[in-house]
């Protein structure tokens, strides 16, 4: 994962930075280090977000509480849970006999940092994980 400083204590994150840079400035690397510092942190979010990057601008939480995301967050709860249909309630999970989530299965189709992460942490306590990735993305070797 990359970052790069910012005036004012502004940060990017970008997980394929190197992917994304070449996506925005296809010059040479000396070029693309030109062309960044020719642009506000808030224009490379947006320039990424145009182009299906994986890119964020680092804000601070009062910046976060401002942003339409961090507003609409603000009015919902963390975990909701809604029943769709009217299929019979079943238990939630089977009766374990080593690991505790033995017999459960996952589809995972993540990609970045987290996912794959946590395929492998539930994969660990026992969980059947089936992992699609994308052949086309870097795969990122889970922590």
């Amino acid at each position: 994962m990359a970052s790069l400083d910012y005036a004012y204590n502004t940060r990017i994150v970008c997980i394929y930075f190197q992917d994304a840079a070449h996506a925005l400035f296809p010059e040479q690397p000396a070029a693309i280090a030109a062309a960044i510092r020719k642009r506000t942190v808030q224009q490379m979010e947006d320039d990424l977000a145009k182009l299906s990057m994986c890119a964020a601008k680092v804000r601070t939480r009062d910046e976060w509480s401002r942003h339409p995301q961090g507003e609409f967050l603000a009015t919902t709860p963390p975990v909701s849970i809604e029943q769709i249909g009217s299929a019979e309630r079943k238990h939630p999970l089977p009766p374990a006999k080593a690991r505790a989530l033995e017999g459960v299965r996952v589809l995972s189709l993540t990609h970045v940092l987290a996912g794959p992460t946590v395929g492998s942490l539930l994969g660990e306590h026992g969980t059947d994980v089936i992992e699609l990735r994308n052949p086309y993305f870097q795969y990122v070797i889970p922590l």
